[in-house]
């Protein structure tokens, strides 16, 4: 039964439930119970098919006791609850497999197989280990592997949460899920199509919905067992109470009642629907949980481990200091508190017209900061890209290079520019340099800590952990400054 069916059956028996409850005539309830049994009583029917005995049938057989011993209500709240707990714990697989869907759309379905020199588009699933791999620009990586061929940058933010692409050169590692922002390259795959890092975490959030932590497993315990040994109280009491010389009326309204009164219903509805939910939950919300198991062991924690980029972080760098050196001024002054001089403004609306098209999360934060200045940008010409390093345009009569500190001569960069670049990297931002003939600039950038993160830090400690470490493959100095 799909989960449209579910949620219906059990919003129908929950509202004829309700005028029972506030005294109308029974009739309602008849009605509630008429609609709560048909996933119940369908999924215990399949049970006693395939002759076992599960909490399904325990379910149908007390509802059916409350009904004869003339008491409709507790049959339809039981039954309502039942199937209201079905919805429910469809939902949150549902929301499980949304996840799961997300993941498995960050790799392609088909990738550029290269056998012989020449080229042929595949099903993924054909790829095996040390087959050669073509990953044309801006497209995702499909498979582990290693670069053989072709320079470029990887953004890893989807995979390792890092929000500052990676260069990509041959002998250079990539994983599945990640994507090429710029140049083609050939890869090496490392694994095959169905055994990347992606693949396992996509199995690692399937595994978790199959975990029994100990409250679902308790709740499983109710199953096959409990229901053979309540089907064997009701008995061993109706026989007994025969035995003694009770009339058939007393002894079965006696052994019913403690059938009814038997039924876990509670545990049974609560510990799978609570489980489940708190996976589903996380799973949408970036936290992969292994399963209920360690969900539950999560209230013993006293230790905590946190990544820092998109975690602590907002995972988007912004851009917070522009050093200027001009050919008239050779002192490099950084952003004064009160704002960008009009000179420095004028430096960062040239070097967003050459970032405009590019991908690079670098130049996007140059982008932004253009954007929330209003300044208007010049459309360049004559862009050229060095892959992992930066980007040359002609902007105005122009030439304006806007990259990384490697994409220029050591004798290129002057003294007072290469002295303040270590400086500011000191000080924990991610810096590009930026040559408009001869002006030269550094523009710093920093991902800021979330608002929030101070407050959950002591929510965190108020709920028992004493130690929290920070865990960054960043530099000391921003793990530092982020700290």
């Amino acid at each position: 039964m799909d989960r449209r069916t579910k949620s219906i059956l059990a919003i129908l028996s929950g509202l004829f439930l309700l005028p029972s409850l506030f005294g109308l005539p029974h009739t309602f309830a008849y009605i509630s119970v008429a609609f709560g049994s048909i996933a119940t009583v369908r999924s215990a029917w399949r049970t006693l098919r395939d002759k076992d005995l599960d909490v399904n049938v325990l379910m149908v057989l007390a509802a059916l006791g409350s009904v004869l011993l003339g008491m409709p209500i507790e049959a339809a709240v039981l039954l309502f609850l039942f199937t209201l707990a079905g919805a429910l714990e469809s939902f949150a697989m549902a929301r499980t497999e949304s996840a799961i869907e997300a993941l498995i759309k960050l790799r392609p379905n088909r990738v550029i197989l290269v056998t012989n020199g020449l080229d042929s588009e595949v099903p993924i699933e054909e790829i095996t280990k040390g087959d050669y791999v073509r990953v044309p620009a801006f497209e995702p990586i499909p498979v582990d592997g290693l670069v053989l061929e072709g320079v470029s940058s990887i953004d890893r933010s989807a995979m390792t949460g890092e929000s500052e692409p990676t260069r990509a050169e041959p002998g250079t590692q990539v994983l599945a899920g990640t994507q090429n922002l710029e140049g083609g390259l050939l890869l090496q795959s490392e694994s095959s199509g169905e055994d990347s890092a992606l693949e396992k975490i996509v199995r690692l959030v399937q595994d978790a919905q199959e975990s029994n932590g100990r409250a679902r497993q308790i709740s499983s315990w109710f199953g096959r067992p409990y229901t053979i040994f309540v089907i064997a109280a009701f008995l061993f009491s109706l026989a007994l109470r025969m035995l003694i010389g009770q009339d058939f009326d007393r002894a079965i309204f006696a052994s019913i009642t403690l059938f009814v009164a038997l039924s876990p219903c509670a545990v049974v509805i609560a510990s799978p629907a609570a489980s489940l939910s708190a996976i589903a939950w996380g799973a949408r919300n970036g936290l992969l949980i292994r399963g209920a198991d360690r969900l539950e062991a999560m209230n013993r924690v006293t230790a905590l481990v946190l990544d820092k980029t998109g975690t602590l972080t907002a995972g988007r760098p912004e851009l917070t200091a522009i050093c200027l050196q001009s050919h008239a001024n050779h002192k490099c002054t950084c952003t004064p508190e009160e704002g960008f001089s009009a000179e420095q403004l004028e430096l960062l609306a040239l070097a967003a017209a050459a970032e405009q098209h590019s991908p690079h999360p670098f130049g996007m934060a140059i982008l932004r900061a253009a954007e929330n200045h209003e300044l208007e940008l010049k459309q360049p010409e004559q862009v050229s890209s060095e892959p992992g390093l930066g980007v040359t345009a002609l902007v105005g009569n122009r030439t304006i290079r806007v990259g990384q500190a490697k994409m220029f001569e050591i004798n290129e960069l002057p003294a007072s520019i290469h002295d303040r670049l270590a400086l500011l990297e000191q000080e924990g931002l991610t810096v590009a340099v930026v040559q408009a003939e001869d002006t030269w600039a550094l523009l710093g950038c920093r991902d800021r800590v979330r608002p929030e993160a101070a407050a959950m830090m002591e929510d965190v400690k108020g709920l028992g952990v004493t130690r929290i470490e920070l865990l960054t493959g960043d530099t000391p100095k921003a793990a530092e400054s982020a700290a």
